[in-house]
């Protein structure tokens, strides 16, 4: 048999050793750029500041609009980190009731409560112990639980409901919201001891319309859904570049998946292709660069007094159709003069 000799054994496990050594990981693994972006710079930044702390001990907190991918950016975090081989627990904040998110993030003991499970419940906390737990939409979590929460995170021990007896536990922390946390502590919502305690390093994932990629991600996500060469029409890739997409990435993923279906085995996805509503909201949008610029202030000002008298004054209703937020509306309407005595 062919021995590599002493030397060569002696060299492999040298190898081994430095790929394992923290820098080593740092240079190689947690510097990889995953496909979170294609050149945004908003969203490199946040990934590098989030790469450095990541492992150190230091919480992190994720803030961005509803379906800017702030799971997908955590999950890409946890891939291209020391923890990828340890586990990532994600708890739903804004999903769980306030009678059960105790339960399910501390645990609880054998028979603690009716229609508990009999054996016992470890809870998401120690579940994901030596590796990363990601607490979404930490703004909704109850007063309650976030006192607890924070004892969790001083102590680092956690103890099940209806026992007496606490566990140890070793684990990186990132939380995630659309909501202002500093306007919930004024508003007596969120704990503000809490709020120090989880926003170590504080990272912003832009909105879809504001990010410098969107033409790479509408491609980047239309090639996840295609099942054959297909190709996006410039027609309807205008429309999609000048929309101002008020659910991010999570509504153009859904629009792209249902438009890739309706195409079927055609070479081009075209207007006609698109859901119908799709079709309404994106026949009120006019690209800057397709319209003359005497013309682009009348023809926008048109469009909204036409949607705000179609709506009977509903101002929701407008900016759901226009595609854009409800204090643009507003703003816009009161430069007009048609809400001078109205606030938002």
């Amino acid at each position: 048999m062919f021995s590599y000799g002493t030397d060569m054994e002696q060299h492999i496990v040298q190898m081994d050793s430095w790929l394992a050594s923290p820098l080593v990981r740092e240079q190689y693994i947690v510097k990889s750029s995953p496909s979170l972006h294609y050149g945004d710079p908003e969203v490199r930044q946040a990934w590098n500041y989030a790469t450095k702390i990541v492992g150190s001990g230091i919480h992190l907190l994720i803030l961005g609009d509803t379906g800017v991918g702030k799971g997908e950016f955590v999950k890409a975090l946890h891939k291209h980190s020391r923890f990828s081989h340890k586990p990532l627990v994600t708890v739903n904040c804004a999903a769980l009731p306030d009678d059960l998110i105790e339960s399910e993030l501390f645990g609880y003991a054998p028979g603690s409560f009716t229609g508990a499970n009999p054996k016992g419940y470890c809870g998401r906390i120690r579940q994901a112990d030596k590796g990363i737990l990601f607490l979404d939409e930490i703004g909704d979590m109850s007063l309650q639980a976030q006192c607890r929460l924070l004892s969790v995170l001083q102590d680092k021990l956690v103890t099940p409901l209806g026992s007496t007896r606490s566990y140890s536990i070793d684990v990186e922390v990132i939380s995630a919201t659309h909501q202002d946390l500093e306007q919930l502590i004024a508003k007596g919502r969120f704990r503000q001891d809490l709020y120090y305690r989880l926003n170590g390093l504080t990272v912003v994932l832009p909105a879809l319309n504001q990010r410098k990629d969107k033409a790479q991600i509408i491609n980047r996500i239309h090639a996840k859904h295609r099942t054959q060469a297909q190709k996006i029409s410039p027609e309807v890739m205008k429309k999609l570049m000048a929309y101002s997409w008020p659910g991010n990435i999570r509504e153009l993923d859904n629009l792209l998946k249902v438009a890739t279906l309706m195409a079927n085995d055609s070479a081009e996805i075209v207007f006609e292709h698109l859901p119908q509503q799709w079709q309404r909201s994106l026949q009120k949008v006019y690209p800057v660069s397709e319209l003359p610029s005497t013309d682009l202030n009348t023809t926008l000002n048109k469009t909204l007094i036409d949607a705000y008298n179609a709506n009977q004054g509903n101002i929701s209703k407008v900016a759901r159709e226009l595609g854009v937020s409800r204090n643009t509306v507003y703003r816009k309407l009161k430069a007009l003069g048609l809400l001078a005595r109205m606030n938002p």
